[in-house]
Parts: C-alpha cells; sequence; structure tokens
C-alpha cells in the first residue's frame, strides 16, 4: 500500500468518527430537551392546588420515581387530604386514596 492510499483509509475512519460523535450530540440533546424536569414545573406545582399538582406529579414520578422533592409534594397532598376527610362519611375515598398513594409510591 502507498502513503496515499494508507492517508486516505485514515480520513475515512476519522470521518465515520466525526460523524458518529455528531450523531450521538444531537440524539443525546433532543434526549434532554424532552425530558421534564423538576425545577422547570415547581412553579407551576408551587401556586397549583392539590388537584391541578397531583396529576402533574404523578406523571413526573412516572419518569423519576426517586426524585426527593417531587415524593415530598406527592406524601404532603396525600397528608392534607388525610387530614380534611371525615372518616365517618367518606371511608371510601380515603382507603383508595391510600391504595392510590400506595401504587405510586411502589
Amino acid at each position: 500500500m502507498s502513503k496515499l492510499e494508507i492517508n486516505i483509509g485514515q480520513q475515512n475512519n476519522s470521518s465515520v468518527y466525526l460523524c458518529l460523535v455528531m450523531f450521538m450530540l444531537i440524539v443525546g440533546s433532543a434526549i434532554n430537551v424532552s425530558a421534564q424536569r423538576f425545577k422547570d414545573i415547581y412553579p407551576t406545582l408551587n401556586q397549583a392546588d392539590d388537584e391541578q399538582a397531583l396529576p402533574m406529579l404523578n406523571a413526573y414520578l412516572k419518569t423519576d420515581l426517586d426524585h426527593p422533592s417531587a415524593n415530598l409534594m406527592i406524601t404532603m397532598i396525600y397528608d392534607r387530604r388525610y387530614k380534611t376527610a371525615n372518616v365517618l362519611t367518606e371511608y371510601e375515598k380515603a382507603i383508595a386514596n391510600a391504595q392510590r398513594a400506595k401504587l405510586t409510591a411502589l
């Protein structure tokens, strides 16, 4: 093989590596952009009442189950529901909320 053939082969390899790196950067940035971050939804959650915040928190926890702030907020919502529920008249609702809380915690 001549030096010219070796240089052409090295240029092809480097261009393949460059294309691969560019592809990985584009895909990685697209995944990062589509991922929802807690700090982006926190102001909305902070302004929302419990009925509006609960579905947003449940949707977020499906993507990041171990996020401490999201888990704390959902726990505080269920705690407020527990404190305001009348045990005698809303027994079924309280049990349903407890079962939902248990399922989201798993």
